[in-house]
């Protein structure tokens, strides 16, 4: 027990020597926010991260050490059918006497990392749990726009999280499976104890599902396609991107029923065909047919096929920066100059800018610098409420 208790203060004490510089950032940042009257928003932004760094960390020890204690509880080891070199044999020994704290440890150090870093994905989930309608529609899912501003970026983020969470596990409770005797590889086909290959096919089966979820989010993820000449989907995306991403999607749920049904069968033949036939529609859907698309059925008219897109993106570009509703006129320029037409538009007259801010730069470090140490480094316009109405103005700050 003193052991313990020695190995717990020191470890507090690490944890306070690596969170020291954290915790006067946190206070630093508090005092200001606290003195502008923001300090609501700078604790609500705070406590999110903690409470997301609490769950996703925690979340990520329960799956991943939960995989990893069964391997080592749960799955026994099958006869040796072939001798062991000598190196893995004492490897394996040397292993098996501190597995288990050294499981325990590295566990928790990743669940840790994985907390910290879903810790900073606080604006994501703040958008996602706050999404305002938008009244809009896309063109091509009819969904809201709004979708794509507060619910797919934390989506997204969600499906990284539960892939590599899923994968790390798969890879962590195979490797122990192996140096348990558990599995073997054996002329290239692997031999398993009992249970284990259902405990590997069903995190399979888990990975596969997350990956056709994560197909799914690729559709929607075409609206923001920099492939074509114009930013969004283009004709290669909808005729022939969205049509893999969907097939993929149905596919990689097969695949996962598939290996999910493979365990009542011995033969590994099933599950591996299922696999091998993903990955193959993948390489032939996903990259060879739109390849195919965009060289032989684009690139030969492409001002014809991109049309009905380039116009969706002049549309939706005007509506994003509120230009949709401007009145458009012809002027031919033939029009006087009157002392009426002065005075009707006053207000952009008397913002004619009369000076330029390049060459104001240069006065301003002929004049106002004074020392070798002083300088400016730019001018800004801005306007500011002088008169009673709004001006343009130029200013530099003199800095050091």
């Amino acid at each position: 027990m003193t052991r313990y208790y020695r190995w717990v203060l020191a470890a507090i004490a690490v944890l306070l020597l690596v969170s020291r510089n954290l915790l006067a950032d946190v206070t630093l940042d508090l005092l200001w926010f606290r003195e502008l009257g923001q300090r609501a928003v700078y604790t609500k932004v705070l406590t999110t991260e903690v409470l997301l760094g609490a769950t996703f960390g925690i979340a990520f020890f329960l799956l991943v050490y939960a995989n990893l204690w069964l391997a080592r509880r749960w799955a026994p080891p099958i006869p040796r059918i072939m001798d062991d070199l000598g190196f893995r044999e004492r490897a394996g020994d040397l292993a098996r006497r501190t597995l288990d704290a050294g499981i325990l440890g590295a566990t928790l150090l990743v669940a840790a990392l994985a907390g910290m870093i879903a810790a900073t994905q606080w604006q994501p989930f703040l958008l996602f749990s706050h999404p305002t309608v938008f009244g809009t529609v896309d063109p091509l899912f009819g969904k809201d726009l709004s979708f794509y501003v507060f619910r797919l970026p934390f989506l997204v983020q969600l499906y990284h999280w539960f892939m590599v969470t899923a994968l790390l596990a798969f890879l962590g409770t195979a490797g122990i499976h192996y140096f348990d005797r558990a599995l073997q590889i054996v002329t290239g086909i692997p031999r398993f104890a009992p249970h284990v290959k259902i405990h590997l096919s069903i995190l399979v089966a888990v990975i596969l599902a997350i990956r056709g979820w994560g197909f799914g989010l690729d559709s929607y993820g075409l609206l923001y396609s920099t492939a074509g000449h114009v930013f969004g989907a283009g004709y290669t995306d909808v005729q022939a991107r969205l049509l893999g991403f969907r097939v993929l999607e149905v596919l990689c749920f097969v695949a996962a029923l598939v290996v999910l049904g493979s365990i009542w069968v011995r033969s590994m033949t099933v599950p591996l065909v299922a696999l091998g036939g993903l990955v193959g529609v993948w390489v032939l859907l996903g990259i060879l047919y739109p390849a195919f698309v965009q060289k032989f059925q684009v690139d030969p008219q492409e001002v014809t096929v991109e049309r009905p897109f380039i116009k969706n993106n002049i549309e939706f570009t005007r509506k994003a920066y509120g230009l949709d509703g401007v009145e458009v006129r012809n002027l031919s320029g033939q029009a006087g100059l009157t002392a009426e037409v002065v005075e009707q538009n006053r207000d952009v007259v008397s913002n004619v800018r009369l000076w330029d801010y390049s060459q104001l730069k240069t006065l301003f470090s002929q004049q106002q610098e004074l020392r070798q140490f002083y300088t400016f480094n730019d001018v800004d316009v801005d306007r500011y409420p002088i008169g009673g109405s709004i001006r343009q103005v130029m200013l530099s700050a003199r800095e050091m």
